[in-house]
């Protein structure tokens, strides 16, 4: 089965989330009860996932949902595979605008 347009960037998002956490496909199928091969299918970008199952493996990784789906890395932007190339740098621009935010607020908060 081939990729699916959308599916790459997500699948290269979750297999970067689960090495940072130090964890196997094992381990996050266990996680989440998803098929260990349909784990190795989703990072592959060869499954598409149900919103009920980005929600299990965001909770097993730790993160938001949104910060899952937050999969646009400065690779894509740079070779233009998930976006074109202007909106990748929109996109992105966003995105750093977003997470500076979330740092000033995060901090803002802490102080309190």
């Amino acid at each position: 089965m081939s990729a699916l347009p959308t599916s790459v960037p997500f699948g290269k998002r979750v297999r970067e989330l689960r090495t940072a956490a130090g964890i196997t496909q094992r381990d996050l199928a266990d996680l989440t009860g998803i098929d260990p091969s349909t784990v190795g299918k989703i990072e592959r970008g060869t499954a598409n996932p149900n919103l009920s199952t980005i929600g299990r493996i965001a909770f097993a990784l730790g993160v938001t949902v949104a910060d899952l789906c937050s999969y646009i890395t400065l690779d894509d932007i740079e070779q233009g595979t998930a976006r074109g190339e202007t909106e990748n740098m929109r996109f992105a621009e966003a995105r750093l605008q977003q997470l500076r935010q979330r740092i000033t607020q995060e901090s803002k908060t802490k102080q309190h």
